[in-house]
């Protein structure tokens, strides 16, 4: 499912960015967010330009570190997932 979504956002040249995920963020910076989840800063800032969809793994990771849901953040994904 990874694979179509990505695919699906290169054809179509879609990048929305993660506005609620940026919110959240506050003051903190995108290092700080990236490193606490253990993830690298750069693809961190992918996730949120929304540039690249994270797996479902590191969407949790996200989550657990905000405190919410997957879902709170990558609705439309965690959803196509589940199907």
């Amino acid at each position: 499912m990874q694979i179509i979504m990505n695919l699906q956002i290169a054809k179509w040249g879609v990048k929305v960015k993660n506005e609620k995920l940026i919110n959240k963020r506050g003051l903190k910076t995108q290092k700080e967010v990236a490193n606490a989840i253990g993830i690298n800063h750069g693809y961190y800032s992918m996730i949120e330009n929304g540039i690249r969809i994270p797996p479902y793994n590191v969407m949790i990771k996200i989550a657990d570190y905000f405190g919410v849901k997957p879902d709170y953040f990558f609705y439309d994904y965690t959803l196509q997932n589940a199907k």
